[in-house]
């Protein structure tokens, strides 16, 4: 009996797993996620401004390494941000020798 039990269990749930995954929403495209945001591709000399968070950025290329470069441009700008392929510096305006350097793993 109780085996009959457990059988028939075992038998509801696997529908009840198969029927959900033909019900389901298709799933979300990489590009773009829940909250509507989307993938932005660039290339060398492109520039991207975001108006309501003062930042601009520039991808260019220095001494043959593609860079992805990023400063605020608010009131007071103090810092920039540069992404290499293998690192991320943080750099402080005017003051080039403070530099930060996020190594990639």
């Amino acid at each position: 009996m109780r085996i009959l039990a457990v059988m028939s269990l075992l038998v509801v749930a696997a529908a009840a797993f198969s029927l959900g995954r033909t019900t389901a929403p298709t799933a979300v495209p990489e590009t773009q996620t829940t909250r509507g945001e989307r993938e932005i591709t660039g290339r060398i000399g492109d520039a991207l401004r975001v108006p309501s968070l003062a930042l601009y950025c520039l991808i260019y290329v220095e001494l043959e390494r593609p860079k992805f470069l990023c400063e605020h441009t608010g009131v007071r700008p103090r810092y920039e941000v540069i992404f290499e392929r293998d690192k991320t510096l943080v750099v402080r305006v005017g003051r080039p020798e403070r530099q930060t350097i996020f190594r990639e793993r």
